[in-house]
């Protein structure tokens, strides 16, 4: 079976077969994803450098200000700002463009016989490329403020995965949808910028005081920077948003499951 061939009707979830074409999903998904940024900076002089040095020049400039803003030192405010921003671009973008990527990839679902999951993924996996192009800023700021330790990275890891899995199921269920339903894309970019204002990102949790914890309690995205932030930062795991976002992918993984379903008729919308 080929990499664009689309699967059978029968063709059971779990067997070998399934297994092979999400493998060549993912793989044909990653070869788009790496040939749009090739694309993108093809005539470019330091090319896919360009990505770094926005992030960069950004936040110097605004984590300075917003350290001076809350009062707060900058040695613990740059790092934090650094990591979460990047972090939150990564998780934003990827959830708006995922809405458009199948109109984006209309021609190879309809000429070429590619899966719809694919574009949606090419999506996801293009926004994680862009944030490893990022990475080194926020590693420099660590590295320069002395913020974190290797054992704190390692502790963040199982954080980090759980943070792109919850990516990728809830871009698969918002694609799912945004194609039949093209209000959608509004009211997600407008879910998602209150969740940016609402989520530490531009000010630190001990901003807060008193009810303000609330805030943080029934935030679903700041349990979801917590479970990798926390043990980057300050060296501890936060048990209870680790089983906030547990439940988060298990209903994310239901919600990308009725959707992939929803998908295989996505050419009839497009």
């Amino acid at each position: 079976m080929s990499m664009t061939e689309q699967g059978s009707p029968g063709e059971a979830a779990g067997t070998p077969s399934s297994f092979a074409a999400a493998a060549g999903n993912v793989k044909l998904a990653w070869f788009l994803a790496v040939n749009d940024l090739r694309f993108r900076y093809s005539r470019s002089f330091i090319g896919p450098l360009w990505i770094a040095l926005q992030m960069a020049v950004f936040v110097a400039m605004l984590g300075v200000v917003l350290a001076e803003v809350h009062g707060a030192p900058i040695g613990t405010f740059m790092p934090f700002f650094a990591v979460s921003l990047m972090f939150w671009t990564f998780l934003n973008t990827s959830i708006n463009e995922s809405m458009e990527s199948l109109h984006g990839g209309a021609d190879l679902i309809k000429d070429r016989g590619v899966r719809p999951i694919v574009p949606v993924l090419q999506a996801v996996l293009r926004n994680l490329l862009i944030a490893l192009h990022c990475l080194p800023v926020p590693v420099a700021v660590i590295l320069v403020f002395g913020a974190s330790s290797p054992m704190g990275l390692l502790m963040a890891l199982p954080g980090i995965v759980l943070f792109i899995v919850f990516t990728a199921l809830v871009s698969i269920s918002v694609a799912g949808l945004g194609v039949r339903f093209r209000d959608l894309r509004r009211i997600v970019e407008t879910a998602m910028m209150l969740g940016f204002l609402a989520t530490p990102i531009l000010w630190q949790p001990g901003v807060l005081r008193g009810k303000g914890s609330l805030v943080l309690a029934l935030n679903p995205f700041a349990h979801l920077f917590a479970v990798w932030r926390d043990p980057l930062l300050d060296g501890h795991w936060p048990t209870a948003s680790f089983l906030v976002v547990g439940g988060m992918i298990i209903l994310a993984g239901l919600a990308a499951r009725l959707a992939a379903r929803g998908l295989a008729r996505a050419a009839f919308w497009l």
